[in-house]
């Protein structure tokens, strides 16, 4: 469920430039990451295999289709509309046509072998070690299926916000989401944009933790993962924290 999720939240609302709306570019290493979790201060990473079975599970169940490319994979989230239509969740009657699976089992499915380029629904779409290692910062630019310049936002929110918790680690869950909010808007495709967004943080008191504490505790202060995760996005962009 977990990779599921991630699977929506990655995917392109609109068309943009050669990926279409419902699409996005992935590796095995990627949904890796996204799939990880804690267990205490343990992180806990599901193998290969793993990964490759919980794909092939939705593409097994008409979820998703796959195809592979010489940068990773294309994912196809299939009756994406479905998923973006706010009535599909306000009642849960019409049946699903996922295939039920027994609880704590992750079939593995065998699929027919393909040839790059062709489309399927399941089969074994590892890279090479040599560009499955690649970094999503390293695969921008290559036809632009992913232009974020993480980086780039980074030294921005850096050097408007200083007083702010720094950037010590930017992993791939951290890149996911401000990749999704990169990709959701074209504005929101520029520098500057985000200049402007970093700017309307620090006039945000509360974010900026300038504010009196009366319980004696340290007050709140965001930070970049904290400020591109979706929930917060959208009430930051929304003003709810303006003064």
């Amino acid at each position: 469920m977990k990779l599921w999720v991630w699977m929506l939240s990655e995917a392109n609302w609109k068309d943009h430039s050669k990926l279409k709306r419902g699409q996005f570019l992935t590796t095995i290493r990627e949904m890796q990451e996204a799939m990880s979790y804690k267990v205490g201060f343990r992180k806990e990473t599901p193998t290969i295999d793993q990964v490759r079975s919980a794909y092939e599970a939705f593409a097994k169940a008409s979820m998703i289709t796959a195809v592979k490319t010489t940068r990773g994979m294309i994912i196809t989230i299939l009756n994406y509309d479905r998923y973006q239509d706010v009535k599909s969740y306000e009642a849960h009657t019409d049946p699903h046509n996922e295939t039920p699976m027994k609880p704590g089992v992750t079939p593995h499915y065998k699929g027919k072998k393909g040839e790059e380029g062709e489309v399927y629904s399941s089969t074994n779409v590892e890279l090479p070690d040599s560009q499955a290692a690649e970094a999503p910062d390293e695969r921008e630019g290559k036809g632009n299926l992913d232009s974020c310049p993480h980086q780039k936002i980074v030294d921005l929110y850096h050097q408007i916000l200083p007083e702010l918790r720094r950037v010590r680690s930017w992993n791939e869950t951290r890149r996911s989401y401000l990749r999704a909010r990169w990709r959701e808007d074209v504005k929101r495709q520029s520098l500057d944009w985000w200049k402007g967004y970093f700017e309307y943080v620090r006039g945000c008191p509360w974010l900026m933790g300038i504010v009196d504490s009366s319980s004696g505790r340290k007050p709140f202060q965001a930070d970049l993962e904290w400020l591109v995760r979706p929930q917060n996005f959208i009430k930051v962009v929304e003003g709810k924290y303006a003064q």
